[in-house]
């Protein structure tokens, strides 16, 4: 039987604030049979060698069946990581465009023309306070002319 000398845990890597993504693929997973199909490749191997040593024609032919399998089981290891690596991606461009977002605001921010807003700002408090005045002079005559 062949052991393996290694990590068996996944490194995960920060994406977000609490939000982590595992990044590898072990061992175990890979080649030796802890996935979903579950076909230990090196075991697999070694029955295959004596398989062709004794020149076992029925035990080739089941041997080819589990390397299918454990060739399944490489491409689904191969595809989770794809996935991975596809939704990093995606998560980079979004946080590209929303830094890019943000400092466009802020450029628009440090960019504006203090004077033309100060303008701006003026003409709208005037014209707050005519709608005031010209409000107040034209509930005047009405309430003394109700009084009458």
């Amino acid at each position: 039987p062949v052991s393996f000398i290694g990590s068996s845990q996944k490194k995960e890597i920060l994406i977000a604030d609490g939000t982590s993504v595992p990044v590898n693929v072990t061992a175990d997973e890979l080649l030796l049979g802890a996935g979903e199909v579950d076909v230990d490749t090196f075991s697999l191997m070694l029955s295959l060698e004596r398989a062709l040593e004794n020149n076992d024609g029925t035990a080739i032919a089941e041997r080819i069946q589990e390397l299918e399998q454990a060739l399944e089981q490489v491409l689904t290891q191969q595809a989770n990581v794809g996935n991975t690596v596809r939704e990093l991606r995606e998560a980079q461009s979004k946080q590209e465009a929303q830094v890019f977002d943000q400092e466009r605001r802020l450029s628009e921010i440090r960019d504006a023309d203090l004077a033309e807003a100060s303008v701006k700002l003026r003409t709208a408090e005037l014209n707050n306070k005519v709608s005031l005045d010209t409000g107040s002079r034209l509930i005047q005559p009405s309430l003394t002319d109700f009084l009458r």
